[in-house]
């Protein structure tokens, strides 16, 4: 999505977000998290190629990566002659002791209410697994990271490889359906429009790359 307007180009900077590719643990039905580090599947790295693909005709100045392995290697596939840099702030929402865990198992473990359903319910701000992050936390600490990218390389069109929890905290807090969002499939690109104007910066909007006008 290229702005034409020569007056906006300074100050809009676009994202394009998208959740790593499938891992074995994603195939088997566990939370990953922060501890468990897995690289990309055989599907996973298929997804590589389907990224590559939709981003073929975007110029992207610049690919900002989870240091995790799936991430990691996902952005490397994904971006052969950009530049890629890696951010804390990009890792996945931590569940801590749900990590390692598959879904069908977690009802022992203790969180702040709701459990499995509250988890992917992206509008319930305050929950978290016991000893982990909220959903308010989570999209505080991705939101950061875009809002220091802003002010860092304004005007420019930066790529994100991240995690799929994390990234659903961050379209949950730019949405004003927070009941609707769902976690993004592996490989799922999201656009985000932001802006720094006069030394401020902002969030925009969010959705899915296939929702945007061409």
């Amino acid at each position: 999505m290229p702005i034409t307007d020569v007056s906006l180009q300074n100050f809009i900077t676009i994202f394009y977000l998208y959740r790593h590719g499938e891992t074995d643990d994603n195939a088997a039905g566990k939370f990953q998290g922060q501890s468990v580090n897995r690289p990309l599947n055989t599907t996973g790295k298929f997804q590589i190629l389907e990224i590559k693909k939709k981003l073929n005709r975007i110029h992207v100045d610049l690919a900002v990566t989870s240091p995790m392995i799936r991430a990691d290697e996902m952005a490397n596939g994904v971006h052969e002659n950009v530049p890629i840099i890696q951010d804390f702030g990009l890792v996945e929402t931590s569940f801590r002791l749900a990590e390692g865990q598959k879904k069908s198992d977690l009802d022992y473990i203790p969180n702040s209410g709701g459990g499995l359903a509250a988890h992917y319910d992206f509008g319930n701000e305050s929950f978290c697994w016991q000893y982990g992050e909220s959903h308010k936390t989570a999209f505080d600490r991705i939101a950061n990271v875009l809002l220091r990218l802003v002010c860092q390389y304004p005007g420019k069109t930066i790529a994100i490889s991240t995690h799929g929890n994390l990234l659903a905290n961050l379209i949950a807090g730019l949405s004003c359906d927070k009941r609707g969002v769902t976690l993004p499939k592996n490989g799922e690109i999201f656009i985000c429009i932001a802006a720094n104007y006069d030394y401020l910066p902002y969030l925009l909007s969010i959705k899915k790359l296939k929702d945007y006008p061409r």
